[in-house]
Parts: C-alpha cells; sequence; structure tokens
C-alpha cells in the first residue's frame, strides 16, 4: 500500500472474511440440486456477500483517494516516480492509456486486493502451521533453533546448508514436477510468485522467529495434546 499503511487490522479483517466467505459451508453445497435449499438458502448468503463487497469497495476507494491526494501534492513529476509503490503505478498505467483495455478504478482496486489476500493468507497459514507443529514436536524445535541462529551469526562450518531431517530420503519436488504434492500448483497455472513468495515471506519468516525468539507453550500444556484439527475453509488453517 506504500510507505506505513495506517488501516492494517482493517485490511487484515477484510482478508480473513473474505476468506470465510469463500470457503465458508452452506446446505446448497450437500444439495445442489434441491430448489428448496437453494431458496431457503443462497438468497442469505448472496447477501452477506453482496455486503461485505460494498464495504470492501468503499475501503478500497479510500485507499486509491489517498494516493490520488498523494500523488497531487508531490513537487515533481521525479519525486512522484522515486515514492511509487503498487497503487501508485497501477494509476499511473490508467492514466498513460497504453493498453489494449480499459484499466477501470474497479480493476485497481480488485487487482490490489487479490495480491494482498494471496500474499498474506497463505503465507501467514503456513507460517502458523510450521510454528505450531514445532511447539507440538520441541525435538525439532531444539535443533532447528540453533541451526537457524549459527547460520545467521555464522559459526556453522557449512552456512549454505540447510538440509532438516524430516526431508530426508524425500525426492518429491514442490515446484509443480511431481503431482501428488503441487502447493504452487503446476504446468501454466503455476503460481508465478512462488519463487519471491518462498524466499522473502515463508523461508526468511520462519527463520526469523526461530532466530529471535524463543518458542514455548503455555505452562500446563502439553505438546501431544495440541489440537491440530483443521478447520473447513478454502485454506487449511
Amino acid at each position: 500500500m506504500g510507505r506505513r499503511f495506517k488501516e492494517t487490522d482493517t485490511l487484515l479483517h477484510y482478508v480473513d472474511e473474505s476468506v470465510r466467505l469463500a470457503g465458508g459451508f452452506t446446505p446448497i453445497d450437500l444439495f445442489p440440486s434441491s430448489l428448496l435449499v437453494r431458496v431457503l438458502t443462497l438468497r442469505r448468503a448472496v447477501r452477506r456477500v453482496e455486503d461485505f463487497r460494498e464495504s470492501l469497495v468503499a475501503f478500497m476507494n479510500g485507499v486509491v483517494r489517498e494516493h490520488l491526494e498523494r500523488k497531487k501534492s508531490c513537487g515533481g513529476e521525479e519525486e512522484a516516480h522515486d515514492q511509487e509503490d503498487l497503487v501508485d503505478v497501477l494509476l499511473r498505467i490508467q492514466q498513460e492509456g497504453n493498453l489494449k483495455f480499459p484499466l477501470t478504478m474497479s480493476i485497481i482496486e480488485e487487482v490490489i486486493f487479490d495480491l494482498i489476500a494471496g500474499g498474506i493468507e497463505t503465507a501467514a497459514s503456513t507460517l502458523q502451521w510450521v510454528m505450531a507443529e514445532l511447539m507440538r514436536n520441541p525435538a525439532a524445535m531444539s535443533k532447528a533453533q540453533p541451526e537457524v541462529r549459527g547460520v545467521y551469526t555464522g559459526q556453522t562450518k557449512d552456512p549454505e546448508t540447510f538440509d532438516p531431517e524430516r526431508f530426508v530420503g524425500d525426492a518429491r519436488d514442490f515446484r509443480g514436477n511431481d503431482f501428488e504434492f503441487t502447493p504452487f500448483g503446476a504446468g501454466r497455472r503455476i503460481w508465478p510468485g512462488m519463487a519471491f513468495g518462498m524466499a522473502n515471506y515463508i523461508e526468511l519468516g520462519l527463520a526469523s522467529l526461530l532466530f529471535y525468539f524463543d518458542w514455548s507453550l503455555p505452562e500446563g500444556v502439553v505438546p501431544s495434546e495440541m489440537d491440530m484439527t483443521e478447520t473447513m475453509g478454502i485454506t487449511a488453517r
């Protein structure tokens, strides 16, 4: 969003709510051919989605309007380019009008939210699962944390090697070559931001959490008794 976004909590709320609505359960999922179930549940579900969309559009309008006002207040074109973020770039492309299709304000707002939602929710859910599993398995945590800290402080003999024992003997590739494990998709539909997401959000984020903090469960909580049941939704939480 550029600089330090002041409405982070509100944005995260919209991301969480969009995931909940997209992956929520309704009776019509079980009885798609039932006219009665369709009449009783579909209208209510559509109303919830429409209310959410109206609220989200109003929020995104405010974000875009803030960038437009900031752009007008910039001293010159060169200064404006130096301070550009994703929203500013999209607005500039819209103003230049060089695309073969019209880049409307509605499209800009939808693209921005899709990029943010996709970048935040998936990486955050992955980190939550990893940290929960590490805390649930203290032996794995005790091996992973010193190794990460050793790499950061340059105390290991081979700092470029990171070989967790849980992957020993596993030759599966997660980059779309082995169809039994395709977290990022495969072929033409593979996620284009895979390398960026892995390096910047998941690997670096996980390493930072292990390096800077000592993790432990609340007093009285037994690791083996942690509830790791997945919740229903568009992503596994």
